[in-house]
């Protein structure tokens, strides 16, 4: 190959090469003025094969999706008086900076090259695998979550948030799993009284300690897991171990597709209708892991056989049958397929004949989820009113601003004041 056609990033590793004279044993005896020119053109080094793998456009056009992301943030924050909203740590580090975001997938990749433990073209095949899954991954979230948040801003217009009750909302895994449930992302309530339970990217798996435990909890390992699961009223736990799979039978599915070609794309399913494996199996399996990802890290190889005696075999299905999939699995009332862009009308057909909603060239224009949001309120349900919906109900958007700690002493103060004809109320209520 001619020098002036190798792309920059090989040219940057050769000049290293060349200059540095980098291995594994020498790459920590550099002088501190070496360390810091080596630190320097390594950086540049993975700009510029992330830049090569993925092109400058997709990084604009990620920048623009965040902007879009950032301005709905602000938007249902505004609305719902919400101290802040929690995303993952992974589309966080996305959104503050992706083209740094991607730098850091090669990085051990990269140490790894210039300390010779592997090659230019291992290197290649590993970094560039790393940065488009991380690419394509974050673009997803980015979508979805803009898609949940347009929704729920739609919802509750005029409403407000039943849960989380102290004006954060986690759009991330939520720490309850590990005490053996699977509790909501939010519960919202719209103008008129109905509650819905949004469960993002659920169902997870719960704590478990032993064979015997895994065994029951097996499904939720294994279980697909669509964008949102949402349930009428409030519903504080979906986990019900008797039922395949193993959680109470959602109200409304809601899957959205970010690509413009989403359709023509496959996904292998693995394990969905695998056996459960044992405590012990597990151990040895997640020691493994830890294991050889150590061994990566620090360009060792891992000495051990630990091949299992039957390996899980996958399924490989195209998207637009996928979600066809969790209809027939799941079995909800309702479920919706939302697209970013058009699709083509016999792909669209189909989808729908098997009785999904289908709601094509969204972009990010939230108007055009109103019909979205009316048909999920349709299962909304309205429950009894308790303390704090009455309090809601004669403060109105004022109860957001006043303190616990003021409306509980408020209350007392009141029924001390009126004691026998609260005792009297007491009564007529039991």
């Amino acid at each position: 190959m001619d020098s002036n056609s190798l792309p920059r990033w090989v040219e940057i590793y050769e000049s290293l090469m060349n200059k540095f004279k980098v291995t594994a044993d020498h790459i920590l005896k550099l002088s501190s003025d070496e360390r810091a020119k080596l630190i320097s053109r390594t950086d540049e080094f993975r700009e510029k094969f992330v830049l090569d793998i993925v092109g400058e456009e997709s990084i604009e056009e990620a920048r623009t999706w965040i902007k879009n992301l950032l301005k709905q943030l602000e938007e249902v924050k505004k609305e719902l008086k919400l101290r802040g909203v929690t995303l993952t740590r992974e589309l966080k580090s996305f959104m503050e900076d992706p083209l740094l975001h991607l730098k850091k997938k090669v990085f051990i990749y990269t140490f790894q090259l210039f300390s010779g433990n592997i090659s230019l073209y291992e290197f290649a095949s590993r970094a560039s695998a790393a940065v488009r899954t991380s690419l394509r991954t974050n673009m997803r979230s980015l979508y979805q979550t803009w898609v949940f948040l347009a929704l729920l801003k739609k919802i509750t217009e005029g409403g407000r948030l039943v849960y989380p009750e102290h004006g954060y909302l986690y759009l991330e895994r939520s720490a309850k799993q590990k005490t053996g449930i699977i509790p909501p992302n939010c519960i919202a309530k719209s103008v008129d009284g109905r509650t819905l339970s949004f469960f993002i990217e659920a169902p997870r798996p719960i704590a478990w300690e032993d064979t015997s435990d895994l065994k029951r909890i097996w499904g939720l390992y294994v279980a697909l897991r669509p964008d949102f699961l949402v349930y009428g009223g409030s519903v504080m736990n979906i986990v019900d171990l008797n039922n395949s799979p193993p959680i109470k039978r959602p109200n409304i599915i809601v899957e959205c597709k970010e690509l413009k070609d989403w359709y023509k794309r496959a996904r292998d399913l693995r394990g969905w209708w695998s056996k459960a494996i044992s405590a012990e199996e597990w151990r040895a399996l997640w020691l493994r892991g830890l294991i050889e990802g150590l061994a990566e890290a620090i360009g060792v190889r891992a000495k051990g056989d630990f091949k299992r005696k039957e390996e899980r075999k996958g399924l490989r299905v195209k998207e637009y049958k996928l979600v066809q999939i969790y209809k027939k699995v799941y079995n909800p009332d309702l479920m919706v397929l939302i697209t970013r862009t058009e699709i083509p009308s016999d792909i669209k057909r189909e989808i729908e004949n098997y009785g999904l909603e289908v709601y094509d060239n969204i972009s990010f224009e939230d108007s055009k989820l109103s019909d979205v949001a009316e048909e999920l309120l349709r299962y909304g349900k309205k429950e009894e009113i308790g303390l704090t919906e009455v309090l809601y109900e004669i403060l109105g958007k004022r109860y957001d601003k006043i303190s616990k700690e003021s409306l509980n002493k408020a209350l007392a103060l009141l029924v001390r004041k009126h004691k026998n004809e609260f005792l009297e109320l007491l009564h007529e209520v039991s």
